[in-house]
């Protein structure tokens, strides 16, 4: 894999969720991943389908398909792409996993805008906020700790 990827709003190591498949995140990452599958579960206002989640720790990445009878095929979409502790994928200003919050607070204040943030988790877009993703700056408490990859909403 060229190790030369950055984090940003088309993908995380060449995977971008939707337009990307388990086929793809295998051509791109190979197949040295360990696989968690976490039944659908409903609460009173969700129901969160089958995910099956690839975690490939020689890169500290993630892969999230949601996968119904966890049969994972070679067309299945992803959901999400993420780095977790340990990643050395960054944005081009710096943006990445280890980094202390305030330092991210910074960036994330000077060069994207802001569509949502609650406990434990920064979204954002780019600057013109014309991204068809949003990163998820997940945090502790004075740590980023993951940035997921998402698929915004359509109409957004």
């Amino acid at each position: 894999m060229n190790t030369e990827h950055y984090i940003s709003f088309t993908g995380i190591a060449g995977i971008t969720p939707v337009t990307s498949t388990f086929a793809d995140v295998t051509r791109q990452l190979g197949t040295d991943y360990k696989v968690e599958r976490i039944p659908s579960q409903q609460t009173k206002r969700w129901t969160f389908p089958d995910k099956s989640i690839l975690r490939y720790p020689a890169f500290n990445l993630t892969v999230v398909f949601i996968d119904p009878g966890f049969r994972l095929l070679p067309t299945t979409k992803v959901s999400v792409v993420g780095a977790e502790v340990g990643c050395a994928f960054q944005t081009v200003d710096g943006l990445c996993v280890g980094r202390p919050l305030a330092d991210a607070i910074a960036i994330i204040d000077q060069d994207y805008a802001v569509i949502n943030q609650f406990a434990g988790c920064i979204e954002i877009v780019s600057a013109d906020g014309k991204s068809p993703t949003f990163l998820g700056v997940h945090h502790g408490k004075d740590v980023v700790e993951f940035i997921g990859l998402y698929r915004r909403e359509s109409g957004l």
